[in-house]
């Protein structure tokens, strides 16, 4: 595996281990800018599912909007 393989494995480690609404924000994040946009959304949409009312929080969805305003 190179680098970005064992970065996004790490990084979902760390999100199964510490499910909170910014650690699914930075895997969205990281998701995006390795051009993997349909993995972005999922994670995106994800959050609902898994955090429910949790997740309805300002920053979601202006991260959500963000990402979205970019895929035109």
């Amino acid at each position: 595996m190179g680098e970005p393989e064992n970065a996004k494995a790490v990084l979902y480690q760390y999100l199964e281990a510490y499910p909170h609404l910014d650690t699914y924000i930075k895997v969205a994040k990281f998701e995006f800018r390795n051009r993997n946009k349909e993995a972005a959304r999922h994670i995106f949409e994800r959050v609902i599912t898994e955090l429910g009312v949790d997740a309805l929080q300002e920053n979601y969805f202006i991260e959500f909007a963000k990402f979205e305003i970019k895929q035109r």
